[in-house]
């Protein structure tokens, strides 16, 4: 027999503790393990980022070419690119809370821009030749993070 102490002895068997698989909804177990302000300032940065893409967008409503009397706005191109493609960056940052933050920022800020301020003017207008490039940034900038925050490309699903 040998003289060696035993690697498992009764005293620790009566002591097992199984850890548990990390969660992917808690902060900072995404893709990239971060610490909770680390995590929280990316959620902000993600967040401003959406809402920044919003106000770019808003603000070229009313640029594009005209076709008749209809504007093919690069407003509603912006936002039906960006609001796929910020959610997906935030997703593989952050995980899935982070494919969230810019969808939310974007429609804070688009329903902000949407709405008239006390003197009367707005940027996202409801009635005049601009009222279906504007409905149209809002309804496909809506669907369009709405499928960002929920899709992703396969390696980033979890």
């Amino acid at each position: 027999m040998s003289t060696r102490p035993s690697k498992f002895s009764r005293s620790d068997a009566s002591v097992i503790t199984v850890a548990a698989p990390p969660s992917r909804d808690r902060p900072g177990t995404g893709p990239l393990p971060m610490a909770l302000p680390l995590a929280v300032a990316t959620q902000l940065v993600l967040f401003a980022l959406g809402a920044l893409l919003a106000i770019y967008g808003a603000l070229l409503v009313p640029r594009g070419p005209r076709f008749g009397g209809t504007v093919l706005s690069l407003g509603v191109l912006i936002a039906v690119v960006g609001n796929v493609a910020g959610p997906w960056l935030g997703r593989a940052v952050a995980g899935r809370l982070g494919g969230i933050a810019p969808a939310g920022g974007w429609l804070l800020a688009a329903l902000a821009l949407a709405t008239s301020r006390p003197a009367g003017s707005v940027i996202l207008p409801g009635g005049g030749d601009l009222a279906l490039p504007a409905l149209l940034f809002l309804v496909l900038g809506v669907i369009a993070g709405a499928v960002g925050a929920a899709t992703g490309p396969r390696a980033w699903r979890r």
